[in-house]
């Protein structure tokens, strides 16, 4: 998922993440009675795989005033070596 300059791919984890739910995601939330928290953990056992290779995955990140249900960090270095960190806010909804 890894760009040539060192940031993460997010529209290609994004579509991987589509082909991961209609396999396993909806058998998931039809057991579970919180369907939004459900699909929320859904969605950090996908990206942790991020955190595996060096990134960060924070769930329910506070974001100044308001929250976010997920910030994905990812550090990469700049094309002068300079240590940058890409983030990336998600808000989940589910929709019915």
């Amino acid at each position: 998922f890894v760009l040539p300059d060192g940031r993460f791919d997010l529209p290609r984890l994004l579509r991987e993440f589509v082909v991961f739910w209609r396999e396993h995601g909806e058998v998931l939330i039809r057991q579970e009675g919180y369907h939004e928290a459900a699909c929320q953990i859904i969605l950090m056992a996908f990206l942790h795989r991020l955190v595996n290779g060096g990134g960060q995955l924070d769930r329910e990140y506070a974001a100044g005033t308001k929250r976010l249900d997920v910030l994905v960090r990812w550090p990469y270095s700049g094309c002068d070596g300079e240590r940058l960190m890409q983030r990336e806010a998600m808000e989940l909804k589910v929709w019915r």
